[in-house]
């Protein structure tokens, strides 16, 4: 299965998430139980890590993880900068790994400190 590329322009110091359903070729919903998520934010392959992304709820036999960046995530990026993410998932049981998803992230600078 190739990863899916997913463009991602967000506000710096915002927080963000979207919930992602996985699906096997028949349509129907993966089970994740016991399955790890990673996924990191830099300016490119093998550059330094810049934020990173957490998985605050699984829904496992739905095939749902919610993908986050917290605000203090964003707020690492530096303002209309094009950075580089993927996600992965570590299936368990069997030991894969896999690419779900990649593409770049804008974080589109702000006039109102959010944070104060």
């Amino acid at each position: 299965m190739a990863a899916a590329k997913h463009n991602i322009i967000l506000g710096r110091g915002e927080d963000y998430l979207v919930t992602l359903t996985i699906k096997n070729e028949s349509g129907n919903p993966v089970d994740l139980t016991d399955d790890d998520f990673k996924g990191q934010v830099r300016r490119g392959a093998g550059k330094p890590l810049v934020a990173s992304f957490s998985f605050p709820t699984i829904d496992a036999p739905n095939g749902e993880v919610g993908i986050k960046l917290t605000d203090t995530e964003t707020l690492k990026m530096d303002p209309n900068i094009t950075y580089q993410y993927d996600i992965y998932r570590h299936i368990d049981g069997d030991g894969d790994i896999v690419r779900l998803l990649y593409g770049t992230i804008i974080a589109e600078g702000n006039v109102t400190d959010p944070t104060t």
